[in-house]
């Protein structure tokens, strides 16, 4: 039996990630939607703000919005996902975080959003 031994960090191969232009895209959303099962979860990404023209054979009262995305991931993966996504806020609460948090609480007291 031939066992080989593990590779040094010197003689891994490098590895890429291979990009289409069609997949590069990147679009804001506002409505993020889950389900879950217990072997994986599904964020759903929509947006339904003014950047998602509304299709011409569909009536604009009943346009709730595009889907923009969706992803399956892993309870481990999620978990990952959430740990970076608390350092992302951690690292920025003082900045424009505050800010934001600022505004949505002061937009939900008075019913509606701030006009400035």
């Amino acid at each position: 039996m031939d066992i080989k031994k593990p590779e040094s960090s010197q003689e891994k191969k490098q590895r890429f990630i291979v990009i289409r232009p069609e997949d590069a895209n990147i679009e804001f959303v506002d409505l993020v939607q889950a389900n879950w099962n217990p072997e994986r979860v599904v964020l759903t990404f929509i947006q339904t703000g003014p950047g998602g023209a509304v299709p011409a054979d569909l009536p604009e009262e009943e346009y709730a919005g595009r889907l923009v995305s969706q992803i399956a991931v892993t309870w481990p993966h999620l978990v990952r996902i959430r740990d970076l996504l608390d350092k992302a806020i951690q690292e920025n609460k003082k900045s424009v975080i505050e800010v934001t948090i600022n505004a949505f609480s002061e937009s939900k007291k008075t019913g509606g959003e701030k006009n400035e």
